[in-house]
């Protein structure tokens, strides 16, 4: 019950935008009919027990002065025992009676410990080895014979994959839903485990990485980056809560979400809702884009995490990528044409397969699938 009324009041605003709160009444109530149900049964099974227990022990007392009246006058048995067996019977009910709480709690112990050892006999999919090696750098990246299919899937999301990503650089990464983009980063990041030997970083088998090392030189930032009920200066330093309040604010000015958050009364200090509600999608965007860039990491991933923010802050991101990126090696992942022009090399996913590769420049004159995207983006800017 506990679920379906933290889902109900969740997606709240979903449910009036589309008027539907009669229905979204009747699901919650159908479920708690149900759990009512169940436990009027079980409140009913309970009682019945612990009445039947005590009339039990009254008829039985019953009988036992009867017959044992009647045994003690033949002298069948002593007073005393008859006595004793009278104390004895009364004595026996109240541990009879906890029986029936003895039960319930075995029951109910019994289906939280299924449970629990659920969770507890649970193998990571992602496993470090035992020999595993720190990452000190993050220099080439290769991508060799690349093809993955997630659990349960009958067609690989990627598909031979032949990579060079060299340090330093800015990697555009295109394609359309499905493509196989936000694959390729949970791989690199080990999320989802890559065929042995089918991605190297320095030469290295990244299976061979221990995954502290291989995560803590990544920044990645995904389209829906996860904000925490605290405040906007705890989210923006995740990564590092020691650092300074000027670091915070320099990060948010990169991420050109600063002049946002200085307008609140509480300005850093701002305490967020659940999930970041208190912000507008393009403002929790660019507030967990803060919280990758102060983490001042080797290589720096943006999966679509300007999807949510207009040209012209784009722009402004953009330009201070290009400023911080330096030296640093950037993936860029993007439907828009505009958040990658810049990059030093383009890449174009197409049903899981490297489809083009190049420079801005070089796409264009192939006139391939990342030209006529560029266009078709082009003609819808000049119509709107």
């Amino acid at each position: 019950m506990t679920e379906s009324a933290e889902e109900q009041l969740g997606g709240i605003r979903v449910t009036k935008t589309f008027a539907i709160e009669d229905s979204a009444r009747a699901r919650f109530g159908t479920t708690v009919d149900a759990i009512k149900s169940k436990q009027l049964r079980l409140v009913r099974l309970s009682s019945l027990f612990q009445a039947l227990l005590p009339l039990l022990g009254a008829i039985s007392l019953v009988v036992s002065l009867l017959v044992g009246g009647i045994m003690t006058m033949q002298n069948s048995i002593t007073l005393g025992s008859f006595v004793a067996l009278t104390l004895y019977l009364r004595i026996i009910m109240g541990p009879l009676q906890q029986i029936g709480n003895v039960i319930n709690t075995v029951q109910r112990s019994g289906a939280s410990l299924e449970r629990v050892n659920d969770l507890l006999s649970e193998v990571a999919d992602v496993r470090e080895l035992p020999e595993a090696t720190a990452l000190q750098t993050v220099q080439d990246i290769t991508m060799e014979n690349l093809t993955f299919s997630y659990p349960g899937s009958s067609s690989p999301a990627l598909k031979n994959i032949q990579l060079n990503i060299r340090a330093g650089r800015t990697v555009g990464i295109v394609g359309k839903t499905g493509s196989g983009k936000s694959t390729l980063v949970k791989l690199l990041l080990r999320t989802y485990e890559p065929p042995e030997g089918t991605i190297r970083i320095n030469g290295t088998d990244i299976r061979q990485l221990s995954l502290e090392s291989l995560r803590s030189r990544i920044a990645y930032v995904p389209q829906d980056g996860f904000l925490f009920s605290t405040t906007i200066r705890d989210n923006i330093a995740f990564s590092d809560r020691e650092v300074s309040l000027d670091t915070v604010e320099h990060s948010a000015r990169q991420a050109m979400i600063y002049d946002n958050i200085v307008r609140f009364p509480d300005r850093f200090d701002t305490l967020l809702g659940e999930r970041g509600l208190t912000l507008s999608g393009g403002q929790r965007q660019r507030t967990s884009l803060a919280r990758g860039l102060i983490k001042q990491a080797q290589l720096l991933i943006l999966d679509d995490s300007m999807s949510a923010v207009d040209a012209v802050t784009e722009s402004g991101i953009l330009r201070s990528l290009r400023e911080i990126g330096k030296g640093k090696t950037t993936l860029i992942i993007s439907h828009r044409i505009s958040a990658v022009r810049h990059a030093d090399d383009i890449i174009v996913l197409d049903e899981g397969r490297v489809a083009e590769q190049g420079t801005h420049a070089q796409l264009m004159v192939a006139k391939g699938l990342y030209a006529a995207t560029y266009r078709l983006q082009e003609e819808g800017l000049h119509h709107v």
